[in-house]
């Protein structure tokens, strides 16, 4: 969104801003119309307003936004793959585990990037992620906080291993409440968004590099379910058998590092 200015959006653009929370309104650059109010029923008046008036939807722009959209995904979905296994892995499988009622909880930088390029066809229902926004390591809390409101709903979480590692000891705490929820991990051994960034702006990564750690041995150490990965086929019974455990599960899938950007 480039912070919402230039070049990112047009400089004659005008922008809207709705927000239920007066102080957010009032947050990052000046909107030319902000409005006070919940965004569902403002965009449902609006929408009304659309239809009582007879405004055509300004479809060139729309179907060019979604091609541009589409084939910017299939490049991310077409990078090189070596034997290793790849974020796209645990994308694909993702894709086909998703339903109207799936819970989705995405945390952590690379892995996020591979998320949202490559699922940005289908959006579920019900989706949280940590965005750009600095929250990164809320993802087992979150899935905690999900579990707790909707007992019935399958709650997948997908985490890179750098933003697991915030709230780790937090298994235990969800095993000992009995909150169960299947956690991806997504193990490149390093902050791959960082590591990305500094290769790009210095040759080299600087501190962004982490060791091995056997993410399912802890995940049991703390009372779950751990599941190590070797195969892609694996994943996707490993999600299926974590719905219906009675505590968390830790699916460890050890990953080749790699980010969208590198190959756009």
């Amino acid at each position: 969104m480039g912070y919402l200015q230039p070049p990112a959006i047009r400089k004659d653009a005008r922008m809207v801003r709705i927000d239920a929370d007066p102080i957010e309104l009032n947050q990052g650059p000046g909107t030319h119309l902000p409005i006070l109010g919940c965004p569902r029923t403002v965009l449902n008046q609006l929408a009304r307003e659309i239809t009582d008036r007879e405004i055509t939807a300004p479809t060139a722009w729309l179907e060019e936004a979604r091609t541009r959209r589409d084939t910017f995904r299939q490049q991310c979905e077409a990078a090189p793959r070596t034997e290793s296994l790849h974020a796209l892995d645990i994308v694909r499988a993702v894709r086909t585990v998703l339903t109207d009622d799936t819970i989705f909880l995405v945390d952590g930088g690379n892995i996020g990037q591979w998320v949202h390029q490559c699922l940005c066809d289908r959006y579920p229902g019900h989706w949280l992620t940590c965005g750009i926004s600095g929250v990164i390591g809320y993802g087992i809390p979150g899935a905690m906080a999900a579990r707790a409101l909707y007992p019935d709903r399958p709650i997948v979480l997908v985490s890179g291993d750098g933003s697991l590692t915030f709230t780790v000891a937090e298994f235990e705490t969800a095993a000992r409440q009995h909150l169960p929820f299947v956690a991806i991990l997504a193990d490149d051994q390093a902050w791959g968004i960082s590591l990305t960034g500094h290769r790009q702006k210095y040759g080299k990564g600087i501190s962004s590099e982490l060791g091995p750690i056997r993410f399912d041995k802890m995940a049991e150490a703390f009372g779950a379910r751990g599941v190590r990965i070797e195969t892609p086929e694996q994943i996707v019974p490993a999600i299926q058998e974590g719905f219906s455990a009675s505590v968390p599960t830790l699916i460890h899938v050890p990953v080749v590092r790699a980010n969208p950007a590198e190959h756009m």
